[in-house]
């Protein structure tokens, strides 16, 4: 994936102006346009999307999200929107396979986010990011681009509100689901135990 526009800083006065900017010049060139956000409830997190521009270029759904986890940082959370938003891609571009490739703007404020990103694939220290670098290039497998791009948040524009409120939304429906949160625990507590048993195993081998 492209990366532009990733760490330019403008001055307060010109900062909407020029977000807005950015942001129609993506919608022009691109078949769609995507925004994602996160949000880190008191308990749980949840990344979401809002797509814009026509329903039937490629069809994906206007809204999605995905759950970042049990006390999720702002950085889960946005990396849980990101991924979110490639798998819902990746299922547009399994539908219409052997159509003319897609091109695709993936809008987000998260900098730090991009910046990890950037690093490649190699370079990915968690499972979420790790898995994001797969569902690129998966979609580059299938001809389909990706513009990965940094837009400042709250300054107006209306698709990234609209994520914002989706990934809020659903980050207050997983903190008052308590079966979710059962299987949470239930995972968490699986995960924990296994590592466990991987750590006697080593010290038993290197005993």
């Amino acid at each position: 994936p492209s990366f532009p526009g990733l760490t330019e800083r403008y001055h307060e006065d010109a900062l909407t102006v020029a977000a807005h900017d950015r942001v129609a010049q993506r919608e022009e060139t691109c078949d769609r346009t995507v925004y994602t956000d996160g949000a880190a409830g008191r308990k749980d997190g949840a990344g979401g999307f809002w797509t814009t521009g026509s329903p039937h270029t490629p069809s994906l759904p206007t809204r999605g999200h995905r759950h970042a986890g049990w006390y999720a940082t702002s950085y889960q959370a946005e990396s849980a929107g990101l991924l979110e938003t490639l798998c819902e891609i990746y299922k547009a571009a399994e539908r219409t396979r052997g159509r003319a490739p897609r091109h695709f703007a993936i809008l987000t404020d998260s900098q730090s986010l991009l910046r990890r990103l950037k690093r490649g694939h190699l370079r990915q220290k968690t499972r979420t990011c790790q898995e994001i670098w797969t569902a690129i290039t998966r979609l580059a497998d299938l001809g389909w681009r990706c513009t990965l791009q940094y837009v400042p948040g709250h300054v107006g524009i209306l698709g990234k509100e609209n994520a914002d409120t989706v990934a809020a939304e659903a980050a207050e429906a997983y903190a008052k689901d308590d079966q979710h949160r059962t299987r949470c625990l239930h995972y968490g507590a699986m995960a924990a135990a296994h590592r466990l048993r991987a750590k006697r195993k080593l010290n038993e081998k290197s005993a």
